[in-house]
């Protein structure tokens, strides 16, 4: 069973221990680990979730001295990886994240863009008045291509509500999170795309603006991080990113070429480089071997020791030491 058929389940319910946590997430977004700390014998957190159309929608609360962390592992990615995106859009407090290899702060009239297929943990922050206030909004990768081909521009990193427009399509999300019954959810979905198209029409016009006269050399900087966004996912390639960019296959390979590398050297080099790195590094030692392959976008742990042996003369595990 697909994320998308769990998720359309209406869930509005106090949270009371982790298990809750995780069972409530996983119907309304997709499979992750959470762990919860409570002071009090009272539940102090409160989740809603509704499915509207194509889109998921939760609003998730925390108050008092209640902690919640949650996490979404590369386990959970193999386990059930429907490609989605997940818009954050902070009321109350903060969310601490880690995100693609880096820390971000989403903070007050803020959101941030994530991907499914990406690990990451999350902690909620709360504000001088101990609340947390956080939507979360669903969008099944197709929808988000047919709305922004480049989308992962935009994400990882946090974004200013600066705009009434913005603001808008965020409080439409928790008004239909909020005040639509769970039978309602498909009727209105108009509305929810509406909010979305707001969201991505406003961040597609904020780049276009700072986009004048940019040159070339910005442009091959465009290729390069979107390769670094990208590295874990093995279908990357440069059809790929060149859908994504809005550039043809044959610009990204003028552009690397003249920077006297090509798109699939350049992809194996930075995904080598990474596995080396995080094999001699103390922080992965607990990883496996294959943990870190696919973490680099290797499709097989075989297939990755491999290429390392033939590429070091040193399989990974010898390197490991």
């Amino acid at each position: 069973m697909t994320y998308l058929d769990r998720s359309h389940v209406h869930t509005d319910s106090p949270v009371g221990s982790a298990e809750q946590l995780c069972n409530a997430i996983d119907r309304a977004l997709f499979p992750m680990d959470a762990t919860f700390i409570r002071a009090g014998s009272d539940p102090e957190a409160r989740l809603r979730s509704i499915p509207v159309g194509r889109m998921s929608i939760m609003n998730f609360r925390a108050y008092g001295r209640t902690e919640v962390t949650c996490k979404r592992s590369w386990k959970h990615i193999r386990e059930n990886n429907f490609q989605s995106y997940l818009l954050w859009f902070q009321r109350r407090g903060a969310v601490n994240s880690f995100y693609n290899g880096q820390k971000s702060l989403v903070g007050e009239d803020q959101f941030m863009i994530t991907r499914s297929d990406s690990t990451y943990w999350a902690t909620a922050v709360k504000n001088t008045l101990n609340e947390h206030d956080g939507i979360q909004v669903v969008v099944p990768s197709a929808l988000a291509y047919s709305l922004c081909p480049d989308i992962d521009a935009f994400a990882g990193r946090p974004l200013p509500l600066t705009s009434a427009r913005l603001k808008i399509a965020r409080n439409l999300f928790l008004t239909l999170c909020t005040e639509v019954d769970a039978d309602e959810g498909d009727a209105v979905e108009g509305y929810a795309l509406a909010a979305l198209k707001s969201v991505v029409e406003s961040l597609v016009a904020k780049r276009e603006d700072g986009a004048a006269g940019q040159s070339r050399r910005l442009e091959t900087s465009h290729i390069i991080s979107y390769v670094e966004r990208h590295l874990s996912d093995p279908d990357l390639s440069v059809g790929k990113a060149a859908a994504a960019l809005r550039v043809s296959r044959g610009y990204i390979h003028h552009i690397l070429r003249r920077s006297g590398t090509s798109f699939s050297d350049h992809l194996w080099q930075r995904r080598f480089e990474n596995a080396h790195a995080k094999l001699r590094d103390p922080a992965f030692q607990e990883r496996t071997i294959a943990e870190i392959a696919f973490m680099e976008g290797f499709k097989s742990s075989a297939h990755f020791s491999r290429s390392f042996k033939r590429r070091y003369d040193l399989s990974p595990s010898e390197l490991r030491g």
